[in-house]
């Protein structure tokens, strides 16, 4: 199951409807239900892109079912850390290592609201 929410902790399940126009940053929770997430990231400190960006979700991962992830979404926060002033590398091995602990059961990802638009999984109520 995927779980959206807003930074309040209300939480939103997919299938219902999201306003789009909201300012704040969406928190995408994410089971870890399968072996691989899924995403491709660019950017980090060392980049042109000083924070990490979605740009690749791979149909076989994880990331693929969660609704509120999408190609060129900025992530603001992994598990509650900061991704502001990370490199490339750091930002990569902290959301591959945050997917990988077992102990914890689910990803939190908190997405920068400007690049938010529901994928093909999303489903709003009618």
């Amino acid at each position: 199951m995927v779980e959206l929410r807003r930074n309040n902790n209300r939480r939103i399940k997919t299938g219902c409807r999201l306003p789009v126009s909201d300012d704040e940053p969406m928190e995408v929770v994410i089971r870890k239900s399968k072996k691989m997430l899924g995403v491709a990231i660019e950017g980090g400190i060392n980049t042109r892109h000083p924070l990490p960006r979605i740009i690749t979700i791979d149909g076989k991962g994880t990331a693929f079912e969660a609704a509120g992830l999408r190609i060129g979404q900025t992530i603001l926060q992994v598990d509650g850390i900061q991704m502001e002033g990370l490199t490339h590398e750091e930002a990569a091995r902290l959301i591959a290592n945050s997917y990988a602990d077992r102990s914890v059961p689910e990803l939190k990802l908190l997405m920068s609201p400007s690049t938010f638009r529901p994928n093909a999984n999303y489903q709003p109520e009618n």
